[in-house]
């Protein structure tokens, strides 16, 4: 089974591509239109992987070829606490043709037996309109996040290139609690677990305003 793999940061599409190796599966990552295309044109794809963060980019580039995306749309979710947000009902109504739930601290619990009995148990009948996206979805903003301070920003930024707090603080001269104290309000802020995932949060945003990821700030 091929399957495309779609997340907006390449980085993570790649990561997320070989998260997975078991014999007979193979994910394809694509992070924009030019790359979910060309896996349409060059392998025989079974399905479509889209994690529940990426949702609204996903729709966006569906939007542009509705025609050719004719296989299943399978909705990801990443952690028993977002899984809660969904449902079957509600992936369906979002657009999608089946829904997966998996705990990435479980990487053996059986996710891509759990992935092919949803792709079977599909039908597709063309591209369908999202009419209801629950809020893990949509990623949220720099202003959701940052909440508007330069301050907060500047550690984000410095954040996403994986500097240390105590290398943040020096660099911004700052004690390192302040910088504790802010990164972990942006990350309760920007609804993830650790400095990590605020990263790759910052990541998506990033790509999805089509600004420079690696931009190091002033």
């Amino acid at each position: 089974m091929e399957v495309v793999y779609f997340f907006e940061v390449p980085r993570i599409a790649r990561l997320g591509s070989t998260a997975y190796t078991e014999p007979g599966f193979t994910f394809l990552p694509a992070s924009d239109r030019n790359e979910v295309e060309n896996a349409l044109d060059t392998r025989i794809v079974n399905a479509i992987m889209v994690p529940a963060r990426s949702v609204d980019c996903w729709f966006a580039i569906e939007g542009q070829i509705p025609q050719r995306i004719t296989m299943p749309r399978i909705l990801v979710v990443i952690s028993p606490e977002r899984s809660k947000l969904w449902n079957s009902e509600m992936a369906e109504e979002a657009g999608f043709d089946g829904l997966v739930v998996h705990d990435p601290k479980s990487p053996n619990s059986g996710f891509t037996s759990r992935f092919t009995s949803a792709v079977y148990a599909c039908t597709t009948a063309g591209a369908r309109q999202p009419t209801r996206l629950p809020d893990i979805a949509r990623c949220p903003s720099l202003d959701d996040i940052t909440q508007g301070d330069s301050l907060n920003l500047r550690i984000l930024q410095l954040n996403s290139l994986g500097r240390t707090h105590e290398e943040i603080a020096l660099a911004l001269d700052r004690a390192p609690q302040t910088v504790r104290n802010r990164i972990s309000a942006m990350i309760h802020r920007a609804g993830v677990r650790n400095h990590t995932e605020l990263a790759i949060t910052y990541e998506q945003i990033l790509a999805r305003q089509q600004i420079p990821v690696r931009a190091t700030p002033k």
